[in-house]
Parts: C-alpha cells; structure tokens; sequence
C-alpha cells in the first residue's frame, strides 16, 4: 500500500500566526511521538506569504491518516486552536517512490 501524503494549507486569524506557532510545533511533536503511522510533518511558510502557513505530513497509508484525522492529537489541536485557526484545506497525494 502506498504511503498517503496531505498538503494543507491553513487560515490563521489575521495578526495572530506568531501565537498560533507554538501550538501547531506542539501538535507536530505529539503527532510525530504518538502516531506511529504519521511519517513526517513539515510546516511551511510561503516566500510570497508571511502570514501563510502550508503542513506536509506524510503518513504510512490512509489507515493512518484516518487514525489522526479521528484521533485525541487533532481533537487537542482544534481546541487549543480555538479562535487562532479559522480553517484548513487539503490535497491528498500518494507519495511515488
């Protein structure tokens, strides 16, 4: 089976992306340590987009991607979140070796 990358890029309320670093670093750190199926988490920040912020993550299949999306790490995540990210949207790509 082959491994599922998503490419999501993030709406952070305006002014307030240097408050909301910190917790996307930690929820990077939980899902690295806690989710054997999560691979690799990259944040971005667009040249052309200081206040942009795009997640490389790559996971070991969609059972794994399916097991963050559902599970405590992202639920925590939203929370925390909770006014800072106003939305997400994501590309689903298979990672070709």
């Amino acid at each position: 089976m082959s491994r599922l990358a998503i490419v999501t890029t993030l709406q952070v309320a305006q002014g307030r992306l240097a408050e909301y670093l910190p917790l996307l670093r930690a929820h990077r750190e939980r899902c690295l340590n806690n989710e054997p199926g999560t691979l690799q988490i990259d944040m971005l920040q667009p040249v052309d987009d200081p206040a942009g912020i795009l997640i490389y993550v790559v996971y070991r299949d969609e059972a794994a991607s399916i097991a963050h999306r559902d599970g405590p790490n992202l639920a925590r995540h939203g929370k925390e979140a909770a006014g800072l990210l106003l939305g997400a949207t994501g590309t689903r790509c298979l990672v070709l070796d």
